[in-house]
């Protein structure tokens, strides 16, 4: 009971309703990259296994891809079924597909092949079963009655096909791993080693699903990565410390090469200098914009450098942070290392900034 109470995403869909679809559409992007790992770690489990073991893997991958029908008797590719509910959420394809993996996503995903591979197969067996065995009861009692309460779909709805196929499909392949356990687990001397290793992946699963209800529903951040925003650096640090003739603030180092819209926001709020640049289209800057932004559409970026400061940081916005993103690696190489992306674009900044900005 203690491990099905454990995950704050069913809970709070459960109780409230109040969560934002998008948070758990960026849980089933970093579900679909985990699944992609795992599914090397599945190669090893068949290299080095027992017939049996054998093909009860590859019938479960072949069900993945939408190649054998499963309980259902109904073929489905679950990568399709994953981009059906993160449409629906608000999500494009390239951003389910262009994801990143959270510290929690990465040990659980290293974690899985690990004991795929080294671990006997009747311990590998168990920690298995422990993954597909707890979905069911929650897509069961807790997800897809919380669809249908809170945002009107119902169990054979394409967008939430995905949890009521795993309903089904994961009670029966936990079935068989459990069977095949009682086979390759007859050593008692495994039963503590599983015992451990189950308790382990548990763990790392509701570790990944807290790690996306903390960073995507409640914005918190952990210590920056390499690479990400430091606010001393953009509140005046030792970077900005020179002054230009004019007596502004001059840069003397590179910029990070992104900023989070939390980081921005407070940015604008302490009133530091900086060039706000917009390479969206005048259509998309007619539906919303950040106020003081020089507008510069994308394809004309490379014939107006002369336009853009080198000595300010300077912020380069989209509507979901790809364009700014390829605008900043092209200004990196013409020397504007003081440009950053805005990750996220005005998506971001309208789900975690300012929610009254309408989206398109």
């Amino acid at each position: 009971n203690k491990i099905r109470r454990a995950p704050v995403i069913p809970a709070h869909l459960a109780e409230y309703g109040g969560l934002n679809l998008r948070v758990l559409g960026v849980y089933m992007a970093q579900h679909a990259k985990f699944v992609k790992l795992a599914y090397e770690a599945f190669g090893l489990m068949i290299v080095r296994s027992s017939k049996d073991v054998q093909n009860m893997v590859i019938e479960n991958l072949a069900e993945e891809e939408g190649l054998l029908a499963g309980p259902d008797v109904e073929p489905h590719n679950h990568m399709n079924m994953i981009f059906d509910f993160c449409e629906a959420a608000g999500m494009t394809k390239d951003e389910v597909l262009n994801v990143e993996p959270t510290p929690a996503w990465w040990g659980r995903a290293l974690h899985y092949r690990y004991v795929c591979e080294s671990e006997p197969v009747g311990v590998a067996l168990a920690m298995l079963s422990t993954q597909e065995g707890q979905q069911p009861e929650l897509n069961a009692e807790v997800t897809l009655p919380a669809f249908k309460a809170h945002y009107g779909y119902e169990r054979d709805a394409k967008e939430v096909k995905f949890f009521a196929e795993h309903e089904m499909a994961d009670q029966e392949h936990s079935q068989r791993q459990l069977d095949l356990c009682a086979r390759h687990l007859e050593d008692s001397s495994l039963h503590d080693r599983a015992r451990k290793v189950c308790e382990e992946a548990c763990m790392l699963r509701w570790a990944s699903t807290t790690d996306t209800y903390r960073f995507e529903s409640l914005g918190e951040k952990d210590f920056p990565r390499q690479g990400s925003t430091d606010r001393a650096w953009l509140r005046g640090g030792s970077v900005l410390s020179n002054r230009s003739k004019q007596g502004r603030p001059k840069m003397s180092g590179a910029a990070p090469m992104e900023i989070s819209v939390e980081d921005y926001d407070g940015m604008r709020r302490d009133g530091a200098v900086h060039v706000l640049l917009d390479v969206r289209e005048p259509k998309e800057l007619a539906i919303c914009a950040l106020s003081g932004s020089l507008d510069i559409p994308m394809g004309e970026v490379p014939d107006r450098l002369d336009d853009l400061p080198r000595d300010e940081l300077l912020v380069v916005l989209c509507r979901s942070g790809k364009r700014s993103g390829k605008i900043v690696a092209f200004l990196r190489e013409q020397g504007f290392t003081n440009a950053t992306n805005l990750v996220g674009g005005v998506l971001a900044w309208s789900e975690r900034i300012d929610s009254s900005m309408p989206t398109y």
